[in-house]
Protein backbone atom coordinates (compact mmCIF):
# COMPACT_ATOMS: atom_id res chain seq x y z
CA UNK A 1 0.00 0.00 0.00
CA UNK A 2 1.65 3.56 -1.05
CA UNK A 3 0.59 6.85 0.40
CA UNK A 4 0.17 9.65 -1.63
CA UNK A 5 0.22 13.16 -0.47
CA UNK A 6 -1.12 16.10 -1.71
CA UNK A 7 -1.98 19.98 -0.79
CA UNK A 8 -5.17 21.83 -2.00
CA UNK A 9 -6.07 25.52 -1.80
CA UNK A 10 -10.06 25.53 -2.42
CA UNK A 11 -9.85 29.50 -2.34
CA UNK A 12 -7.29 29.85 -4.87
CA UNK A 13 -7.88 26.47 -7.01
CA UNK A 14 -4.57 25.38 -6.30
CA UNK A 15 -3.69 21.73 -5.67
CA UNK A 16 -0.64 19.95 -5.84
CA UNK A 17 -0.19 16.07 -5.93
CA UNK A 18 2.48 13.58 -5.14
CA UNK A 19 1.21 11.04 -7.65
CA UNK A 20 4.16 8.51 -7.76
CA UNK A 21 4.45 8.87 -3.90
CA UNK A 22 8.56 8.78 -4.23
CA UNK A 23 9.41 11.76 -2.76
CA UNK A 24 8.03 10.85 0.86
CA UNK A 25 6.88 13.85 2.24
CA UNK A 26 6.86 16.03 -1.04
CA UNK A 27 3.48 17.91 -1.77
CA UNK A 28 4.54 17.06 -5.68
CA UNK A 29 3.43 19.19 -8.64
CA UNK A 30 0.51 21.68 -9.44
CA UNK A 31 -2.16 18.98 -11.19
CA UNK A 32 -3.54 19.72 -14.72
CA UNK A 33 -6.14 22.27 -14.61
CA UNK A 34 -5.65 23.47 -11.14
CA UNK A 35 -4.22 27.33 -11.03
CA UNK A 36 -0.85 28.59 -11.86
CA UNK A 37 1.33 28.64 -8.86
CA UNK A 38 4.72 30.48 -7.85
CA UNK A 39 6.20 30.87 -4.71
CA UNK A 40 7.63 34.54 -4.02
CA UNK A 41 10.26 35.99 -1.43
CA UNK A 42 9.08 36.55 1.77
CA UNK A 43 10.43 39.13 4.27
CA UNK A 44 10.01 36.85 7.70
CA UNK A 45 11.53 40.34 10.10
CA UNK A 46 9.04 42.51 8.37
CA UNK A 47 6.21 39.72 7.98
CA UNK A 48 5.42 40.94 4.01
CA UNK A 49 5.90 39.99 0.87
CA UNK A 50 9.57 41.55 -0.51
CA UNK A 51 9.43 43.46 -4.03
CA UNK A 52 12.13 44.63 -6.51
CA UNK A 53 12.79 48.28 -7.51
CA UNK A 54 9.84 47.89 -10.28
CA UNK A 55 7.63 47.28 -7.18
CA UNK A 56 6.95 43.66 -8.05
CA UNK A 57 6.99 40.41 -6.58
CA UNK A 58 10.29 38.30 -6.82
CA UNK A 59 9.98 34.45 -7.54
CA UNK A 60 11.70 32.12 -5.30
CA UNK A 61 15.27 30.25 -6.18
CA UNK A 62 16.05 26.64 -6.03
CA UNK A 63 15.32 25.14 -2.41
CA UNK A 64 14.36 28.77 -0.98
CA UNK A 65 11.32 29.12 1.04
CA UNK A 66 8.41 31.57 0.21
CA UNK A 67 4.87 32.24 0.41
CA UNK A 68 2.97 30.49 -2.33
CA UNK A 69 0.44 32.39 -4.50
CA UNK A 70 -2.00 31.30 -6.88
CA UNK A 71 -2.68 32.90 -9.70
CA UNK A 72 -6.66 34.08 -10.59
CA UNK A 73 -8.06 33.79 -13.94
CA UNK A 74 -10.19 37.05 -14.95
CA UNK A 75 -13.73 35.12 -14.53
CA UNK A 76 -12.39 33.83 -10.91
CA UNK A 77 -15.40 35.07 -8.23
CA UNK A 78 -12.33 36.69 -6.11
CA UNK A 79 -10.10 38.41 -9.26
CA UNK A 80 -13.01 40.79 -9.01
CA UNK A 81 -13.13 41.42 -5.17
CA UNK A 82 -10.87 44.88 -4.30
CA UNK A 83 -12.93 46.20 -1.21
CA UNK A 84 -12.47 45.47 2.73
CA UNK A 85 -9.16 44.41 4.47
CA UNK A 86 -9.86 40.82 3.41
CA UNK A 87 -8.66 41.71 -0.32
CA UNK A 88 -5.36 43.13 1.00
CA UNK A 89 -4.75 39.87 3.24
CA UNK A 90 -5.64 37.08 0.51
CA UNK A 91 -5.26 39.17 -2.50
CA UNK A 92 -2.41 40.84 -4.08
CA UNK A 93 -1.92 42.34 -7.89
CA UNK A 94 0.59 43.68 -9.81
CA UNK A 95 2.89 40.24 -8.96
CA UNK A 96 4.76 39.85 -12.06
CA UNK A 97 2.82 42.26 -13.99
CA UNK A 98 1.19 45.25 -13.51
CA UNK A 99 -2.67 43.72 -13.66
CA UNK A 100 -2.24 40.56 -12.72
CA UNK A 101 -4.42 39.10 -9.52
CA UNK A 102 -3.04 36.50 -7.56
CA UNK A 103 -4.10 34.88 -4.40
CA UNK A 104 -2.17 34.46 -1.53
CA UNK A 105 -2.03 31.11 0.56
CA UNK A 106 0.39 32.50 3.30
CA UNK A 107 1.55 28.41 3.31
CA UNK A 108 5.21 28.66 3.25
CA UNK A 109 6.62 25.79 1.01
CA UNK A 110 10.10 25.27 -0.86
CA UNK A 111 10.78 23.78 -4.40
CA UNK A 112 13.64 21.67 -5.04
CA UNK A 113 15.65 21.28 -8.65
CA UNK A 114 13.38 18.57 -9.61
CA UNK A 115 9.92 21.35 -9.12
CA UNK A 116 8.49 19.17 -6.64
CA UNK A 117 7.14 21.54 -3.99
CA UNK A 118 7.59 20.69 -0.07
CA UNK A 119 6.03 22.64 2.70
CA UNK A 120 7.52 24.53 5.59
CA UNK A 121 4.95 26.00 7.33
CA UNK A 122 2.42 28.66 7.78
CA UNK A 123 3.98 32.10 7.36
CA UNK A 124 2.24 33.24 10.55
CA UNK A 125 4.02 30.64 12.57
CA UNK A 126 8.00 30.97 11.32
CA UNK A 127 9.76 32.05 14.28
CA UNK A 128 12.02 35.15 14.37
CA UNK A 129 14.75 33.28 16.42
CA UNK A 130 17.82 34.76 17.47
CA UNK A 131 19.49 32.40 15.25
CA UNK A 132 16.83 33.52 12.19
CA UNK A 133 13.52 32.70 10.59
CA UNK A 134 12.91 28.80 11.66
CA UNK A 135 9.90 27.22 10.65
CA UNK A 136 8.06 25.07 13.69
CA UNK A 137 7.88 22.19 11.77
CA UNK A 138 11.28 21.53 11.01
CA UNK A 139 11.70 21.32 14.70
CA UNK A 140 8.68 19.29 15.11
CA UNK A 141 10.28 16.39 12.81
CA UNK A 142 14.11 17.06 14.69
CA UNK A 143 12.17 15.92 18.04
CA UNK A 144 10.75 13.23 16.36
CA UNK A 145 14.51 11.35 16.58
CA UNK A 146 13.60 11.15 20.68
CA UNK A 147 11.76 7.43 20.02
CA UNK A 148 9.96 8.09 23.37
CA UNK A 149 7.76 10.64 21.92
CA UNK A 150 4.41 9.78 20.26
CA UNK A 151 3.25 13.34 19.18
CA UNK A 152 4.71 16.91 19.21
CA UNK A 153 3.76 20.18 18.65
CA UNK A 154 5.94 23.34 18.20
CA UNK A 155 4.70 26.78 19.08
CA UNK A 156 6.66 30.15 19.55
CA UNK A 157 6.33 32.25 22.64
CA UNK A 158 8.14 35.96 22.34
CA UNK A 159 10.68 36.77 25.03
CA UNK A 160 13.62 39.84 24.99
CA UNK A 161 12.71 40.27 21.24
CA UNK A 162 12.69 36.66 19.70
CA UNK A 163 10.53 34.15 19.57
CA UNK A 164 11.51 30.94 21.67
CA UNK A 165 10.36 27.42 20.60
CA UNK A 166 7.36 25.55 23.26
CA UNK A 167 7.26 22.06 22.53
CA UNK A 168 4.15 20.53 23.41
CA UNK A 169 5.21 16.59 23.59
CA UNK A 170 2.76 13.51 24.23
CA UNK A 171 4.89 10.08 24.84
CA UNK A 172 4.41 6.76 24.03
CA UNK A 173 2.31 5.28 27.33
CA UNK A 174 2.21 8.74 28.76
CA UNK A 175 5.26 8.21 30.65
CA UNK A 176 7.04 10.14 32.06
CA UNK A 177 9.82 12.10 30.17
CA UNK A 178 13.62 10.29 31.11
CA UNK A 179 15.23 13.53 31.46
CA UNK A 180 18.58 12.31 31.36
CA UNK A 181 18.33 10.25 27.81
CA UNK A 182 16.18 13.62 26.80
CA UNK A 183 19.49 15.96 27.47
CA UNK A 184 21.67 13.03 25.64
CA UNK A 185 19.25 13.67 22.66
CA UNK A 186 18.73 17.55 23.01
CA UNK A 187 22.66 17.86 23.46
CA UNK A 188 22.86 16.62 19.44
CA UNK A 189 20.32 19.66 18.17
CA UNK A 190 20.62 22.04 15.83
CA UNK A 191 20.85 25.30 18.51
CA UNK A 192 17.86 26.71 16.36
CA UNK A 193 15.54 23.40 16.80
CA UNK A 194 16.51 23.40 20.65
CA UNK A 195 13.31 24.13 22.37
CA UNK A 196 13.37 26.78 25.33
CA UNK A 197 10.44 24.81 26.98
CA UNK A 198 9.91 21.26 26.69
CA UNK A 199 6.02 20.53 27.83
CA UNK A 200 4.70 16.63 28.44
CA UNK A 201 0.84 16.48 28.38
CA UNK A 202 -1.10 13.35 27.89
CA UNK A 203 -3.19 14.57 25.16
CA UNK A 204 -2.14 17.13 22.27
CA UNK A 205 -5.87 19.06 21.20
CA UNK A 206 -7.22 18.37 18.07
CA UNK A 207 -8.81 20.30 15.44
CA UNK A 208 -12.20 18.51 13.96
CA UNK A 209 -9.92 18.23 10.69
CA UNK A 210 -7.33 15.74 12.99
CA UNK A 211 -4.44 18.24 12.73
CA UNK A 212 -3.02 19.65 15.91
CA UNK A 213 -4.83 22.57 17.46
CA UNK A 214 -1.97 25.04 18.28
CA UNK A 215 -4.18 27.96 18.99
CA UNK A 216 -5.51 25.81 21.86
CA UNK A 217 -1.56 25.01 23.30
CA UNK A 218 -0.97 28.87 22.48
CA UNK A 219 -4.13 29.71 25.27
CA UNK A 220 -2.91 27.61 28.20
CA UNK A 221 -0.65 28.67 30.99
CA UNK A 222 3.02 27.17 29.53
CA UNK A 223 3.21 25.93 33.79
CA UNK A 224 0.44 24.00 33.56
CA UNK A 225 0.84 20.55 32.83
CA UNK A 226 2.21 16.87 33.47
CA UNK A 227 6.08 18.08 33.37
CA UNK A 228 7.60 21.16 32.48
CA UNK A 229 11.47 21.63 31.25
CA UNK A 230 13.38 24.68 30.21
CA UNK A 231 16.76 24.50 28.67
CA UNK A 232 19.36 26.18 30.63
CA UNK A 233 21.54 27.87 28.41
CA UNK A 234 24.45 28.66 30.56
CA UNK A 235 24.62 25.05 31.75
CA UNK A 236 23.50 23.55 28.45
CA UNK A 237 20.85 20.96 29.77
CA UNK A 238 17.63 20.66 30.79
CA UNK A 239 16.10 20.62 34.03
CA UNK A 240 12.78 20.69 35.19
CA UNK A 241 10.76 23.88 35.85
CA UNK A 242 8.03 24.33 38.42
CA UNK A 243 4.39 24.14 37.39
CA UNK A 244 1.58 25.64 38.83
CA UNK A 245 0.02 24.09 41.88
CA UNK A 246 3.57 22.35 42.48
CA UNK A 247 6.45 22.75 44.89
CA UNK A 248 9.04 21.24 42.31
CA UNK A 249 11.47 23.78 41.88
CA UNK A 250 13.99 24.50 38.88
Amino acid sequence: MGILEFYASTEGNAVLANASGEKVGALGRPLPGSAEVELVRYDFDEEGLARNERGLLVRCDVDEPGVMLARLDADHPLASFTGGAEAGTRLVQGVFEPDDTWFITWDVLRRDEDGDFWFVDRASRILRTEHGPVATRSIEDALYGFSALRHTVVYGLRKGGADRAVAVVATHGNRGLELQAWNQFAAELDPAERPKWVKRVERIPMTDGFRPDKSALESEPLRSGAELFVYDDAAGHYTRAELEGSAART
